[in-house]
C-alpha cells in the first residue's frame, strides 16, 4: 500500500513531500500517507485509490481518502491485526520495499 500511495503522489498530485506513519494498536494496524500536492483526487474515479480501498476492504479493513483541492491528499487505512499473516502479500499487491 505504501508503495502504491507514494507512487500516485509523485505522478498525479505534484507532491514534493509525503509523510508515512505506521502505528500498531491492540487490535489494528493504521497506516497514513499524507502529501503536500495539489489535492483534488476523487477516490471514486481514480483507479489507484479504488484498488487500494478494495485491497484494504478484502482483508477486513477500512480506508479513507481526503483530498481538498489545493491542500494535498491524505490516505488513512486501518487493518485488523491478524488479517494478513506476517510476510504475506494480498493477491495483486507488490511486496513492500
Amino acid at each position: 500500500m505504501r508503495s502504491l500511495a507514494l507512487d500516485a503522489d509523485q505522478r498525479r498530485h505534484e507532491a514534493e513531500v509525503a509523510r508515512v506513519e505506521l502505528s500498531v494498536g491492540d487490535s489494528a494496524v493504521r497506516i497514513s500517507v499524507r502529501d503536500d500536492g495539489i489535492g483534488g483526487a476523487d477516490p471514486r474515479q481514480r483507479v489507484g485509490p479504488r484498488e487500494l480501498r478494495d485491497r484494504v476492504q478484502a482483508i477486513g479493513g477500512r480506508m479513507e481518502v481526503t483530498s481538498p483541492a489545493g491542500a494535498g491528499t491524505s490516505l488513512v487505512a486501518t487493518v485488523p491485526l491478524g488479517a494478513v499473516p506476517l510476510g504475506a502479500v494480498p493477491l495483486g499487491a507488490a511486496p513492500m520495499e
